[in-house]
């Protein structure tokens, strides 16, 4: 990932000797933009697959402890993502309504503003607001607090913001607590359909498909007679649920098919071909419902 590096008293710290940062009589906060530079993130990590509203990522909880792991549960996730604000004009968009108050938590979940509209605009311009960062806003009493980011313009559009808090030293989120940490972001493996087209060179027909995973049968459609873009005949079979992505598998995945002709227990001739597994670089993507569905195509010739 790329970063973009927005830092409050960035000038201090930069001259600063560590004896400093550890008598804070207040926090303060880094603020990190991080754009993608890996082009198939989206397609072998769990996370909904288009670059919408950014990730929130934090090294306190919302009781103001100190964490390792950067998102709200053990893998970032939907829950994780907010809404940008540009501007403190873009807020009445927000409500069919108009905008008669306000309510503001920061990132420590602690209530920073509530108030009217007016009150919001004469205490906060968006310059303010862009030194606050996170907060969890509602509008007219709805109930609805929406994660959100007041965002510096102009910049790459990000798909994470990370706070990075450092803390007076009666915090647990001190110099000294946070000195030194090995922060983690993690992601889970997308679960994909495999698909495979089966193209016959060969003067045999063949029937009865199996996909096999080392000695276990994967459940499948049944194989079907498509055409192909060029023409040419295939059959197709598709695993009934999605495999979870690996750098590396334990069992290699094999198709079983019996050839034509033999239709006796005794007399029935069995071949067995390799099949790849997918390419992360060619995972395709669907949509249906509001639900997505991951799914890898590949064409084998036996």
């Amino acid at each position: 990932m790329h970063t973009f590096c927005s830092i409050k008293k960035v000038e201090f710290l930069k001259k600063s000797k560590q004896s400093l940062l550890k008598t804070l009589s207040e926090p303060i906060r880094l603020t990190f933009y991080l754009t993608l530079g890996d082009g198939v993130l989206l397609n072998y990590s769990d996370i909904p697959p288009e670059v919408g509203k950014p990730y929130y990522l934090k090294n306190i909880n919302g009781e103001g402890n100190h964490r390792l792991n950067l998102h709200s549960s053990e893998l970032m996730s939907e829950a994780d993502r907010l809404s940008e604000v540009l501007s403190q004009s873009s807020l009445h968009g927000w409500s069919d309504d108009e905008v008669t108050n306000l309510q503001l938590k920061n990132a420590q979940e602690e209530v920073i503003f509530d108030g009217t509209w007016e009150e919001f605009t004469q205490q906060y311009d968006d310059y303010d607001l862009r030194e606050l960062g996170y907060a969890g806003i509602e509008i007219n009493q709805d109930g609805n607090l929406v994660p959100s980011y007041f965002s510096i313009p102009d910049l790459p559009r990000p798909f994470a913001i990370a706070d990075f808090f450092i803390g007076p030293e009666a915090t647990d989120y001190s110099f000294d607590k946070v000195k030194g940490a090995n922060y983690k972001l993690s992601m889970g493996a997308r679960s994909v359909f495999w698909k495979y087209n089966l193209v016959n060179r060969g003067s045999n027909s063949y029937t009865d498909f199996k996909m096999l995973l080392g000695k276990e049968i994967v459940p499948t459609t049944e194989a079907t007679k498509v055409t192909l873009l060029d023409g040419s005949d295939a059959y197709q079979i598709e695993s009934l649920e999605p495999i979870a992505l690996k750098e590396r598998y334990e069992e290699h995945m094999e198709l079983e098919m019996v050839k034509n002709g033999t239709t006796t227990i005794n007399q029935r001739i069995k071949r067995r071909v390799s099949l790849p597994a997918p390419d992360v670089q060619r995972i395709k993507m669907s949509k249906t419902d509001g639900e997505y569905k991951a799914y890898s195509e590949m064409y084998i010739y036996f």
